[in-house]
């Protein structure tokens, strides 16, 4: 994981991350004060968000199915056979389109 600990979120500027928690407080107390303005209450304040972060995710495997693919292909890339309540003539195409692989912990 990142050294970034800390998030502080709005509807206008988005997310930004922190390694501490008073730079978070910092920087959500200067985001409050822009959205205070001249002093007219904007509903989008009570948005402003500081986090701690405990968890993260990364993408480590992606696999992408191409049009080209049929499902033997892609059972044989993912190991994943979704093809049982298929009809014939069906295009996999409201089904997915990738598969992630997950990580077990400690590795």
């Amino acid at each position: 994981m990142s050294a970034a600990r800390w998030l502080v979120w709005d509807p206008e500027e988005g997310c930004e991350t922190f390694a501490t928690e008073a730079d978070a407080l910092a920087e959500a107390a200067s985001r409050i004060e822009r959205f205070m303005g001249d002093s007219a209450w904007d509903e989008e304040v009570e948005e402003v968000t500081v986090a701690k972060i405990t968890h993260t995710a990364e993408r480590v495997t992606e696999h992408v199915r191409t049009a080209e693919m049929d499902d033997d292909e892609w059972y044989e890339l993912t190991g994943d056979d979704f093809a049982s309540d298929r009809k014939p003539g069906d295009w996999w195409g409201h089904y997915e389109m990738y598969r992630v692989e997950e990580v077990p912990d400690g590795e």
